[in-house]
């Protein structure tokens, strides 16, 4: 846009001039400077303006302005000016970085008078350091009209909010976080060796140094076991080769804070020595210090005591926190002091009142002659550990903090209201939890666990009327090692692999020969090894986790370790389906060893790197599968690859090596009292729909199923039950309680059913009606005697059309269902193969109507309907449930529409007839569909019925 107003002439003022007096864009001036036509901008405009306005002002009024606007959030806007006679011409680039603002958005931040560094009216949420007291937050909103509320913060660490509130409506919630800066000196120390020779590892509680702490005393490596040689002095801690040093820090940091930076300094003394006698020049290089957590809780919260390698050792985790940091070691009889900082990730200081660091030194160093010295003597030098917290605002309706047994729970999160908790080492109970609102006028109630695993409960209910309710479920990991295993293959001889029950498969024997007996024997104890392909190998494990009842699983894994050979493996994991081995687990395996189900496997897709050192893979296993209730589980797993004797995986059973199954598992707040049942499993699975306080259930069972599944059951407290199965399948168990209570379990049976006859109406009365097949299982394959595009193998239905008096055809099935009449019917469907075809107009789909036959003479006696023009008679209602759509296609694919089982149940025999819905007004149109019959292509009717 151009604006031109009347303004004085410059002195040097010539009729050829082009000078531009202003450039304003957003109603923001472009500093213009003599000479220069490129400029940049950073702007903020309402998200409602298609573009940023832009003015000029030129000298000369009769100066011919061009203006290129931007379209976007960025680019470069032009604006050329031309004189009025042509001759001067000039180009303005200004490079325009566009910030769109909401209604209700603020457009600018500062914090104790000085603009926010990095403010983005999009981003709402920031972090502020260094400050000493309270800052106070002033703003300017983009609208004059939106209404704001501030919460400003009352302490460091602390929170101001912002809240916005356009005229549209529309809300924003702006957070300024104050953070805390405060430095933890070290509060304890412990060491420990992995070699022999050590003396006492001293360590104080609390102390303001560590004067006393003692050096080790380690026999010379390669030496006589007698000569002790002294590294370092008292008062130092000293790291060599797979040494660590644990450090304690009590942070009493506040309830609810959130750590954002965390930092630990050390100084050290790095050495390479040559030899023992301190003499030697070699310099072995650079030595690195990995940082790590300590997860050894008790070593934490309780650092006093003596620690000796091999009795007490804080554990740490396995991931390094720190940056990675050269330490440069000085030659021989000199040292290198430094002081570094590490930086530590935050995530795992969170909710801690203690926290334990663990430090190492890298180089495997095969003498000692390498080695870093961290003093101990010196109060100035001791490591010292820097956090850097914050506390946010939260809401009043929902809780600010957790804490389990007094300590935080670092883990929490204000808006997430369910949580997992798998269990420690050692646990045998649920915590007591307490938490605290956002907001003082907020009631909270807890609801402690029960018991262990549990589930507690913490309700919130604000002064407005909000209330949330969050769940801690404490998860329970159980561990177990096969109690018996066992290896089969197909080619070969076999001698005795199977394993006893109970026998230490540590000292299992895997004996395997070659057909002729006389090469390639592989016999190493503790070892199952896995080939496939020519051999078909497969080792065969068994479980007993102990899961109980009413236990709800969350996550199995299976740890298997595990060598190749040759080449990259893949190890694949099932389920083993033989009960019969799962129970009997003694003596030697049959032939072809346990049964499993190969159409699922139960594990990720992992890959064995080849490597003679064995590793630890982890197989992540389906909750699903029914872990509850069940003393046995076992599994097979076997090699995917075509194997040889050179090309091959060894599963490990060996102590320390053996597989692992991996359990967690929480249990649910029972309902149920005394006398009531508390939950079952069917068939190895939980039913999840039980009620306590529901006494009738209808179970479908697996498709083909032929025997009644087993029922297992769980009791209140104080009641006892009497179980009686069901005999035949549909059939009926009960679970008769102490308390006068009869649980009744109708176990469905669910079948699937192909038409032995079939018929077709045609619309056309001019032409004999069609035949119809009237052998039992007859093949269809042969159907014929259609045009208008049939298919052989297929059955037309073509469209209803008042060119042809309204006529409808349809395809009839009638099926041989063998129901009694005491059945029940609870689910019924059909699955058909159609082709829908819908003429011109192929983006509309057609419609499927399923009827049932009403004529009970076609049903019981089809074949006396062999006569041209005599058909069955269908009901006005269709039965199938919902209103299917079949778009246009050019060939067949499988349907499943729902049917209505009242219209099945109690009936020998059951006949549906299909057509198409839509309206033709002449065959031209083309609207039909076919159903396949060939033999693959059936319309089969599943049913799932039961005894009443």
């Amino acid at each position: 846009m151009t604006t031109m107003a009347p303004l004085a002439m410059p002195a040097n003022f010539k009729n050829s001039t082009c000078d531009i007096a202003s450039i304003t864009v957003a109603g923001n001036k472009v500093p213009l400077e003599a000479g220069k036509t490129d400029y940049s901008m950073d702007l903020n405009i309402m998200e409602s303006e298609m573009s940023p306005a832009i003015e000029v002002i030129p000298y000369d009024l009769s100066t011919d302005i061009t203006v290129n606007n931007i379209s976007g959030d960025s680019g470069t806007a032009t604006v050329t000016a031309v004189s009025h006679d042509g001759k001067a011409t000039v180009q303005y680039n200004i490079a325009l970085n566009i910030t769109t603002l909401k209604p209700a958005s603020l457009k600018s931040v500062t914090v104790d008078g000085t603009p926010l560094e990095g403010f983005d009216p999009n981003t709402l949420e920031y972090r502020i350091n260094g400050k000493t007291t309270v800052p106070v937050i002033a703003f300017e909103k983009a609208l004059e009209t939106t209404q704001t509320t501030v919460i400003a913060a009352t302490e460091l660490p602390g929170t101001t909010v912002v809240k916005t509130k356009a005229a549209d409506g529309s809300e924003l919630t702006y957070k300024f976080q104050f953070t805390k800066t405060v430095e933890v000196p070290v509060s304890s120390v412990a060491r420990s060796l992995d070699f022999n020779g050590y003396k006492v590892l001293q360590l104080a509680s609390e102390p303001a140094a560590f004067p006393n702490f003692q050096q080790v005393n380690a026999n010379r490596p390669n030496g006589p076991e007698n000569q002790d040689y002294t590294y370092g002095t008292t008062g130092q801690m000293m790291l060599i080769k797979k040494t660590y040093g644990y450090f304690g820090f009590k942070t009493n940091l506040p309830a609810g804070v959130k750590i954002e930076k965390g930092e630990v300094t050390f100084t050290l003394l790095a050495e390479d020595r040559a030899d023992n006698s301190l003499s030697g020049a070699q310099k072995y290089g650079n030595l690195h210090l990995d940082v790590y957590e300590n997860t050894d809780i008790a070593w934490t919260e309780q650092p006093t005591g003596e620690y000796r390698d091999g009795i007490i050792k804080p554990a740490y985790t396995s991931s390094v926190i720190n940056n990675e940091v050269d330490i440069p070691a000085q030659m021989a009889k000199q040292t290198y002091e430094q002081t570094i900082t590490y930086q530590v990730d935050p995530a795992g200081l969170q909710g801690k009142s203690v926290i334990g660091l663990a430090a190492e030194i890298r180089e495997p160093s095969t003498s000692y002659n390498s080695f870093i010295t961290i003093p101990l003597n010196n109060t100035e030098k001791l490591p010292k550990l820097k956090l850097t917290y914050y506390k946010d605002y939260v809401e009043p309706e929902k809780l600010a903090f957790v804490t389990f047994d007094g300590k935080a729970y670092g883990s929490f999160d204000p808006d997430t209201l369910e949580y997992k908790i798998p269990s420690a080492d050692g646990q045998t109970a649920s915590p007591v939890i307490a938490a605290t609102a956002g907001a003082s006028s907020t009631k909270v109630t807890v609801k402690q666990a029960s018991g262990f695993p549990g589930k507690a409960t913490v309700t919130t209910e604000a002064a407005d009327g909000k209330i949330l309710t969050y769940t801690f479920l404490f998860m329970k990991t159980v561990e177990v090692t096969p109690v018996a295993a066992a290896a089969s293959f197909t080619t070969g001889q076999r001698e005795h692999l199977g394993v006893a029950q109970g026998t230490d498969v540590g000292t299992y024997l895997y004996d395997k020969k070659l057909a002729d007996g006389s090469a390639g024997r592989i016999n190493q104890p503790g070892r199952i090894f896995l080939a496939n392909g020519s051999f078909d190998d497969k080792a065969h494990l068994l479980f007993r986790p102990e899961i109980p009842l009413d236990a709800v699983v969350d996550s199995a894994e299976l740890d298997l370790s595990v060598s190749a050979l040759g080449s990259i493996r893949h190890i694949d994991v099932y389920e083993n389906t033989d009960t019969s081995w799962k129970g009997n687990a003694t003596g030697t395996t049959e032939e072809a060893g346990p049964s499993f189900d190969s159409s699922k496997v139960l594990n990720s897709d992992i890959e064995i790197k080849a490597d003679q050192n064995y590793y630890r893979y982890t197989y992540q296993l389906d909750p699903s599968l029914g872990f509850e209730g069940r003393n046995e589980i076992s599994f097979t797993a076997f090699t995917r690859e075509r194997g040889s004797w050179s090309n091959y995986a060894v599963l490990e059973l060996r102590e320390g090596l053996q597989p692992t199954l991996r359990i967690n598992y929480y249990k649910e707040d029972s309902t149920a009292e005394e006398g009531q049942v508390t939950a079952v499993t069917v068939g190895g699975k939980r039913l999840e729909e039980f009620n306590p306080a529901q006494y009738e259930y209808v179970i479908k069972t697996d498709a083909g199923a032929t025997e009644a599944p087993e029922i297992q059951y769980a009791l209140a407290d104080n009641t006892t039950a009497t179980y009686t199965p069901a005999t035949e399948l549909p059939g009926t168990a009960t679970i008769v309680t102490s308390g006068g209570l009869t649980y009744r379990f109708k176990l469905a049976k669910t079948i699937a059913v192909a038409p032995t006859k079939i018929a077709q109406k045609r619309f056309d009365e001019q032409e004999a009606g069609m035949p119809f097949q009237t052998g039992n299982n007859g093949d269809f394959e042969s159907y014929t005697g259609m045009n208008y595009g049939f298919v052989p193998g297929t059955m037309l239905n073509l469209s209803r059309g008042s060119a042809y008096d309204g006529q409808t055809s349809y395809s009839f099935f009638y099926y041989d269902t063998a129901l009694a009449s005491d059945c029940v019917v609870s689910e019924a469907s059909l699955t058909a193969y159609l082709r829908a075809v819908n003429g011109k107009d192929t983006a509309t789909p057609l419609h499927i109507d399923i009827l049932e036959n009403t004529d009970t003479g076609w049903v019981s006696n089809p074949t006396a309907y062999a006569v041209a023009g005599s058909f069955p008679a269908v009901s006005a209602d269709r039965i199938n449930v919902s209103d299917n759509d079949l778009p246009h296609a050019t060939e067949l694919s499988a349907k499943t529409y729902q049917l209505k089982p009242e219209k099945i149940s109690g009936r020998a025999s059951f006949g549906i007839a299909v057509r198409t819905r839509e309206y033709c007004s002449s065959i031209s149109d083309q609207k039909y569909t076919m159903i396949g019959v060939k033999s693959a292509q059936l319309p089969v009717l599943e049913l799932t019925y039961y005894k009443d």
